[in-house]
């Protein structure tokens, strides 16, 4: 029995560690065959997974999300001018979450929606029925899986004191100056903390409150999950009711819905419309053999395809800028004149012309062989493959190793001009990044690479076999 005993704890023992050693990191996989069609979009889904973990980390101690020429209430109350070039247009989307959240929703659309679309104007209607039917089982596991992973390692830290090593630093003002995330706090108990944290992943995958956004005490960050879920549910029925019409019906009805997404205050669930819509263009432009980017033949095809291609530029220009509005955008120079366009019952003004503007670049990144080339090379690749162990484990290694560093880094750097702070923040985040990266790694093969096998079991287990 003990022989048996040290071999299992041999066993695993030399399984952890393999998931540990630096060397199995995906990064230095052999990487497979990236889809011709649909691959830049993993690159792209990385991309604004490694955005929204650069805007958490930076948004306690930066203004990351008021923009050039803003005159609000904070500017009156700090006396700051907010006119520093990286919050100008375009450039403030390296480190602007709420761009990167809206193409999360358009990139779910388009990939939920891209098999499906596929056997309808094939008329598979069998394996378009079975891959909507596997689709909606699969979808609870794949998303909350590695939720109950994230949080419950967070809830064990928080149990055993580790957040209380950098609780000093998650409340001080002097150096988190423009925003302060809840920090969590130990229970009475084990069991306590249990019931708490049982409550709290309850409040995420409830899907009978579309009109509340859950964020969880563990992690604040985790409120897309619960909405991801719900958009979702609501697609696959769209797709189910769509699914059997014509391309040209199919495509006007998702506009139509996109619009009414958009005037029911529904920002979510209108871009896996657009999403949806852009697969179908998508899929009708290859079944129609005209490549994506050609243009009429006709007696100057240079002149032609030169001016298409500086308006196609133009487009994209302006559909960044509509993807920089920024948290007060009333409160923002050249913003505010933009306000009485907005519908007066879209809530979330910061978010209408960010979601414009994301529409509107993602069909145009997906007709640009260049740009879908960058987003398929290897690292924005790696990047794809780890990004939802980054939007998971991120707050997690903030709220500890991160608070931990910029902590001792400004010890040395010290805090009182803007340009100490701002060298120590980046020796602290130069440390921070690869290290998140690395736990990242971590959690896609020891957690998030099993749930997604674990969910394809639960599909063949509960669904009639062919």
């Amino acid at each position: 029995m003990l022989d048996s005993a040290g071999a299992g704890t041999r066993h695993w023992t030399s399984q952890i560690a393999h998931l540990l050693h630096p060397r199995n990191l995906t990064l230095f996989r052999s990487t497979k065959e990236v889809n011709s069609q649909t691959g830049h979009l993993d690159g792209l889904r990385g991309v604004a997974a490694f955005i929204v973990f650069i805007c958490h980390l930076a948004y306690s101690s930066h203004d990351v999300s008021i923009g050039w020429g803003y005159t609000g209430e904070r500017q009156q109350e700090t006396g700051n001018s907010y006119t520093q070039w990286l919050r100008l247009p375009i450039i403030r989307l390296v480190c602007d979450g709420d761009p990167a959240v809206a193409m999360f929703f358009l990139i779910s659309g388009f990939a939920l929606s891209w098999r499906p679309l596929k056997l309808a104007r094939e008329q598979e209607w069998a394996k378009f029925a079975r891959t909507l039917m596997g689709s909606t089982v699969k979808r609870w596991p794949r998303l909350f899986l590695p939720v109950l992973a994230s949080t419950g390692f967070i809830c064990l830290a928080v149990q055993l004191g580790l957040y209380d090593l950098t609780r000093g630093i998650a409340h001080d003002k002097t150096l988190l100056t423009v925003f302060q995330e809840p920090h969590p706090e130990a229970k009475a108990n084990i069991f306590v903390m249990l019931g708490s944290w049982l409550h709290a992943n309850w409040s995420l995958w409830e899907p009978f409150h579309w009109d509340r956004d859950a964020f969880l005490e563990y992690d604040i960050h985790l409120w897309t999950i619960p909405v991801e879920l719900r958009a979702s549910m609501g697609l696959f029925v769209t797709l189910l009711a769509v699914g059997g019409m014509k391309s040209n019906v199919r495509m006007a009805i998702l506009a139509i819905l996109i619009v009414v997404g958009c005037l029911k205050d529904n920002w979510a669930m209108m871009m896996f419309w657009a999403g949806a819509l852009e697969a179908e263009i998508i899929l009708s432009r290859q079944a129609s053999s005209v490549p994506y980017h050609d243009v009429d033949k006709d007696s100057e095809p240079v002149q032609r395809s030169s001016t298409n291609s500086m308006f196609r530029g133009l487009i994209l220009v302006l559909s960044l800028i509509l993807m920089s509005e920024p948290f007060e955008p009333q409160d923002t120079y050249g913003w505010r004149a933009l306000m009485p366009f907005i519908p007066s019952n879209f809530s979330e003004k910061r978010r209408f012309y960010t979601c414009i503007g994301s529409m509107i670049c993602f069909h145009l990144l997906n007709s640009e062989p260049k740009v879908c080339a960058f987003f398929r090379s290897n690292f924005i690749q790696y990047l794809g493959r780890v990004s939802y162990g980054l939007y998971l484990v991120h707050g997690f290694i903030i709220h500890t190793f991160g608070y931990a560093m910029f902590s001792f880094v400004w010890r040395f750097t010290g805090v009182e001009t803007a340009f100490a702070r701002e060298i120590g923040f980046g020796i602290a985040a130069a440390v921070i990044i690869p290290c998140t990266l690395y736990v990242a790694d971590v959690f896609h093969r020891g957690i998030d690479e099993p749930s997604v096998r674990l969910a394809k079991w639960i599909e063949n287990q509960v669904i009639v076999a062919d």
